[in-house]
């Protein structure tokens, strides 16, 4: 991840560097509050914030919204998740509609909200 950033012309920042580790350790979608808090609050939220961007745009990590909130992910691959309407649990699913052709429009991207209820609750 850091390698892209450098190779784009970006600096390794510390707060990006911090972000980047994160994500890392994490498999679970985060929201910038969740980096902001798991983070100790060592970075403020505006950095968090666009770094989270700056990640997106250099396609190191996915954004998702869940509930209205968007949620970021470390992956290669386009996918969504499955929240679990009881307890919140998160899980991914697979999505193979990354190029979706619709007559004069480009640059189309599409969201996908999933609820369900899982197997522990």
């Amino acid at each position: 991840m850091d390698k892209i950033l450098q190779a784009n012309g970006y600096k390794l920042t510390k707060p990006r560097l911090a972000v980047i580790k994160l994500f890392r350790r994490h498999i679970r979608p985060l929201s910038c509050r969740d980096v902001f808090l798991k983070l100790k609050k060592k970075y403020d939220l505006v950095s968090i914030y666009r770094t989270l961007s700056l990640l997106k745009k250099l396609n190191i990590i996915q954004e998702d919204k869940i509930n209205n909130e968007s949620y970021y992910f470390a992956s290669n691959q386009h996918h969504h998740h499955v929240t679990c309407r009881k307890c919140g649990k998160i899980a991914c699913v697979p999505c193979k509609n990354i190029n979706i052709n619709i007559p004069n429009f480009k640059d189309i991207q599409h969201q996908l909200s999933i609820t369900g209820i899982c197997n522990k609750c």
